[in-house]
Order: C-alpha cells, then sequence, then structure tokens
C-alpha cells in the first residue's frame, strides 16, 4: 500500500520516509490495491488458525501419541457415518490422527511456499471433505474449504473455467 501515488505519498517523501515497501511484490505492503492487500491479511489469519491449531493439537498427549480421533470416532453423536473397518483400529486412529496433524502443520507453514501451496490446499480440502462425510460438524468445513480457496491463484480459476467451456462446447 505504499506504493500508492497521491497526497499520502508525497507527504511520505517530504518527511523523508519509505515510499516504495521493498522490491518484492509478494510483501504485504505491495499489494497492488485494497482488495489485494485484503486478500492477503485473511490468507495470514487462516494460515495462523492452522498454525494455532496444529501447535495446541501438538501440545497434547493424545494427538502426539495418535489416539486424540478415537475419542471423537467412538461419540455417536459426533458421526453422521461409520468408519470403515480399516480404520476402526488403533493402527487406523493413529494414521487419522497423525494425518491431520501433518495436513494442519502444512496449511499453517508450507502453504506459504509457492511449490507446495497447491498441494497443501489439496490435502485440506480432502481432509474437510473426510471431515463433512464422517463428522457432524454443521457447516464447519465449507467455512474452511471456502477459506483455504483464498490461496488458489486466480489464473487456476481462470483456466478451470476456460477447460469447463470447452467442455460444454
Amino acid at each position: 500500500m505504499l506504493n500508492k501515488k497521491g497526497l499520502a505519498a508525497k507527504e511520505r517523501e517530504e518527511e523523508g520516509l519509505d515510499v516504495k515497501y521493498s522490491d518484492d511484490p509478494a510483501d504485504l505492503g505491495n499489494a497492488s490495491g485494497y482488495d489485494d492487500f485484503l486478500q492477503r491479511l485473511m490468507q495470514i489469519f487462516v494460515s495462523s488458525i492452522y498454525f494455532y491449531t496444529f501447535c495446541y493439537k501438538f501440545n497434547n498427549e493424545g494427538w502426539r501419541n495418535g489416539t486424540a480421533i478415537s475419542y471423537i470416532l467412538n461419540q455417536k453423536n459426533h458421526l453422521r457415518i461409520k468408519l470403515p473397518t480399516q480404520f476402526n483400529t488403533i493402527g487406523g486412529y493413529k494414521i487419522l490422527t497423525w494425518a491431520i496433524l501433518g495436513i494442519e502443520g502444512a496449511l499453517g507453514v508450507l502453504v506459504w511456499v509457492p511449490e507446495t501451496r497447491l498441494i497443501c490446499v489439496g490435502l485440506g480440502i480432502v481432509m474437510h471433505l473426510m471431515f463433512e462425510l464422517f463428522l457432524n460438524a454443521h457447516l464447519f468445513s465449507y467455512i474452511m474449504i471456502s477459506c483455504l480457496l483464498l490461496f488458489i491463484p486466480s489464473e487456476v480459476f481462470r483456466h478451470m473455467a476456460a477447460v469447463l467451456v470447452l467442455i460444454h462446447k
């Protein structure tokens, strides 16, 4: 936002203050407009939700030893449908527990690495679709999936729209 021209930039120049944040276009101060600035802030917020959740869960013994999911999946009022029998074992609970920890940790940190962003977002969407399928969490999964879409570049959506147009011709 410091790159904007106008009265504020002129006043900053006169006071000897920076009018250019940095040379990196990805820096928050170099957002091309208010919409981009707000999107980046929302991305930071969503990422911090996952990072905080990962840290909180990792400090809990049930999550570290892989049994935390067993408590939720054995409460009938939390379940929408029963888990397949392959995962309804101690080993299955450990795999699910650690998978959730890994995905949440990745969504807190690795989502900022351009090379891993789409993989992280894809895993997060799959995780939340599984929550929606098996757990009675109401709108939680849909809200979090919509938040994860903030990390997908607009070019991907444009490309998907173009493919859909070609398919329907």
